[in-house]
């Protein structure tokens, strides 16, 4: 067996037999995940300026709310009042889908807040003027949440209470205040004494869906309510609270100051799709990407830009675009693709159209709104990655869509010949079948990337490489090293080979790994640099199937 390391482990004093355990040379090396997504865009509340995974839609509501409309969120002036995001993961954990990133966006929005006082009435919060704070209270170390500063407090202020996020939702917050179930034991002139304690109920929208007690303005105990709050609450948390320890009166506080901000525009989509600006670029297990609703070719072009570079340009994710709202024809989808600069590498695809479902806030009898259906289609991908694997192309009879009433334009074959051979995939409707995804190219101008599973079959082989051999980092740059290097990877390879993953009838025809002097020369070596070559034989769909028919004439008798 080949080992790379030099190792006495114990000390060689009498004769007889020395057992030493070596670590072994091939390391077991994990498939990187595929069918993570990640969505970008509004929501009705949650956190901003990070990328926050869920993995489920009871979960999703939990953290950001349900369906919304700009309109109910408070947003003045938007050319259009659907928000997009909740359907998107709705119908990506609906289609298959089990993990995504959820980037919420709210641009100038503020957190609802209020004092909670001694007195029992709200406290002063207006905007904080140097030197204003009363010098008769003393607060904790100030915490000012969402980037907004703190504003002044009153002589009988307790603490400030915030929403937990942004937006106009927490105006619908309540915080009720009565007198806790229990006590506390505290140490009071060296003697132990039991003291009251207070409880607080969150209400939100007149129900009360959260219950805190046995609470304490203490700020050494460890049901202070400072701690218990920020440590349990999914809706509220306290920055502000006083060195006094007077319980507060029972009295019901209402949250206010909560507000909307602006419309989302392409630039802080573009911003989230930018290298270095992006929150997903601390994000490393993400694998598809985006934004739901938003289809300028901006934003596309953003996009495919992105995760080409994504994760300090390893180019490990697929960016999911779609054709706009209005685009319902085969031309104005046609011109909609090539007016696109995706690059040639083919970091992304391209969907048409859009999606009908059912309205979740309409009203009526059969409410219908349109989606766009780049949920769908991450949640097809996700099923049939853990069902086939990432090199079987996401169309076909395995990716119907679930959830959908009916399609904003219905493409014929003739349709579907013009637009597929730009790049721009057909969602289709047949009888007996329900919708398909029946597409599966990226819009790339280069024929080795004219196929998505080529692409995310190489994106999943780097990811898996990179991750799997990081072991090797400052281990001894020579031959040893380099055979175990092959090694490693050749087993991960071998096994997928078993699995279908490439084409080929033998290892050799399949695949290839090569790590040895030749790929790593000594000026290589003295610069650090270890090159490995592996090369994959890509299995690429069968998009046509040719059936040639002929007459088979009788021959005449003799």
């Amino acid at each position: 067996m080949l080992n790379i390391y030099d190792v006495t482990m114990v000390e060689l004093s009498y004769p007889g037999v020395y057992v030493v355990e070596t670590p072994p040379v091939a390391r077991a090396m994990t498939a990187a995940s595929t069918s993570t997504a990640s969505f970008i865009g509004m929501t009705e509340r949650g956190p901003t300026g990070e990328a926050m995974l869920v993995t489920s839609l009871t979960e999703f509501f939990d953290k950001f709310g349900s369906f919304t409309t700009k309109n109910k969120m408070g947003i003045k002036g938007a050319q259009e009042n659907d928000v997009y995001l909740p359907y998107a993961v709705w119908s990506f954990f609906q289609n298959g889908g089990s993990k995504c990133y959820i980037i919420r966006i709210a641009p100038n929005a503020n957190a609802a807040r209020i004092v909670v006082t001694a007195g029992g009435k709200p406290g002063a919060d207006e905007p904080p003027k140097e030197g204003e704070i009363p010098a008769e209270v003393k607060f904790s170390a100030t915490e000012a949440p969402f980037g907004e500063a703190e504003a002044p407090v009153e002589k009988d202020s307790l603490f400030r209470i915030w929403a937990s996020s942004r937006g106009v939702w927490g105006n619908n917050l309540q915080i009720l205040v009565g007198k806790g179930s229990d006590q506390i034991i505290i140490n009071k002139d060296g003697k132990d004494v039991k003291e009251d304690t207070f409880r607080i109920d969150v209400k939100l929208n007149g129900a009360v869906v959260e219950s805190h007690d046995g609470l304490t303005m203490r700020p050494d105990n460890q049901r202070s309510v400072k701690t218990m709050i920020n440590d349990s609450s999914k809706l509220v948390r306290i920055t502000q609270t006083s060195d006094n320890t007077a319980l507060p009166t029972e009295a019901t506080y209402k949250l206010e100051g909560g507000s909307a901000g602006n419309d989302v525009t392409n630039k802080e989509i573009v911003t989230q799709l930018t290298d270095g600006t992006s929150v997903l670029d601390k994000v490393t297990n993400v694998s598809l990407i985006s934004a739901p609703g938003y289809s300028d070719g901006e934003i596309a072009n953003a996009g495919f830009k992105y995760a080409e570079g994504h994760r300090n340009h390893l180019g490990d994710a697929f960016f999911i675009a779609e054709v706009p709202k209005m685009v319902d024809t085969r031309d104005e989808g046609l011109k909609y693709v090539k007016s696109l600069t995706p690059g040639v590498n083919g970091y992304g695809s391209v969907y048409f159209p859009w999606m009908k479902v059912r309205d979740q806030l309409g009203t009526g009898r059969n409410p219908i709104t349109l989606v766009p259906p780049s949920g769908f289609v991450a949640g097809v991908f996700a099923r049939i990655d853990n069902t086939r694997g990432v090199w079987k192309t996401p169309a076909g009879a395995e990716a119907s869509v679930a959830g959908v009433l009916g399609l904003t334009a219905n493409l014929t074959d003739k349709d579907q010949g013009v637009i597929n051979l730009a790049g721009l995939n057909a969602i289709r409707n047949f009888p007996g079948k329900g919708t398909l995804i029946w597409g599966g190219r990226t819009p790339s101008p280069d024929i080795a990337w004219r196929y998505l599973s080529v692409r995310r079959m190489a994106n999943f082989l780097k990811s898996s490489i990179f991750d799997g051999i990081q072991w090797a980092v400052f281990e001894p740059n020579d031959a040893p090293l380099w055979g175990a290097l092959k090694m490693n990877i050749e087993g991960f390879m071998r096994d997928l080979f078993r699995q279908g993953a490439f084409q080929g009838s033998s290892t050799e025809e399949a695949f290839f790994v090569k790590c040895d002097a030749e790929t790593t020369t000594s000026t290589d070596q003295q610069n650090g640099l270890v090159n490995v070559l592996v090369g994959f034989a890509p299995l690429k769909p069968a998009e046509f199937i040719v059936i040639k028919l002929s007459q088979k004439m009788s021959e005449a008798a003799a």
